[in-house]
């Protein structure tokens, strides 16, 4: 049987856990860019990626946020959050960094 890594890119449907943003706690939120580098406060810059292809050549680690829109009664918000990719999951509790919850 083939093995098949998850990936996040745009369109994903994610699920938060932390403690970092408030009140999206087991919502489906649908990936809508990828904020590289932005976890870290004291980052000068970062970059906003918004192209499917570059998403999946840049990856993620515990740096990055993702940014987000909450699907509310089946219907997608138009209010973006950007939560700490270290605080997001894949629908099955796997990790967006690897691993389970």
């Amino acid at each position: 049987m083939k093995s098949t890594k998850q990936t996040v890119n745009l369109g994903t449907i994610l699920r938060h856990d932390g403690p970092e943003t408030k009140g999206i706690d087991g919502m489906d939120l649908k990936v809508i860019g990828v904020m590289k580098g932005a976890a870290d406060v004291d980052a000068e810059d970062w970059d906003l990626l918004k192209d499917r292809d570059e998403i999946a050549a840049a990856g993620l680690d515990s740096n990055d946020r993702i940014e987000v829109q909450p699907i509310i009664n089946g219907r997608q918000s138009f209010v973006s959050l950007d939560p700490l990719a270290s605080e997001m999951f894949f629908l099955d509790g796997t990790s967006v960094l690897g691993g389970r919850s």
